[in-house]
């Protein structure tokens, strides 16, 4: 199980409060939908939910935030 305390950890430090406000709500919505494990395969689709971009995704990745397995599936930091 991911601990509560661990996002807190990531929201409170500078290099994500600096990042622009689509890019810290995608990875708040993708927080909201992994399970237990930490685990998504629906990426995209919240993406469109909320009107994100891809480069919101790729920066997320490339800030080691979230990553893609080989097996297709995201996982959480």
């Amino acid at each position: 199980m991911i601990k509560y305390e661990s996002y807190l950890k990531i929201a409170d430090d500078d290099s994500f409060i600096d990042m622009p406000f689509s890019r810290q709500a995608l990875y708040f919505h993708i927080l909201s939908r992994v399970d237990d494990i930490g685990v998504l395969n629906n990426v995209h689709s919240i993406i469109r939910g909320i009107n994100a971009d891809e480069s919101d995704l790729t920066t997320l990745i490339d800030k080691k935030l979230i990553f893609l397995g080989e097996d297709g599936l995201y996982r959480i930091k």
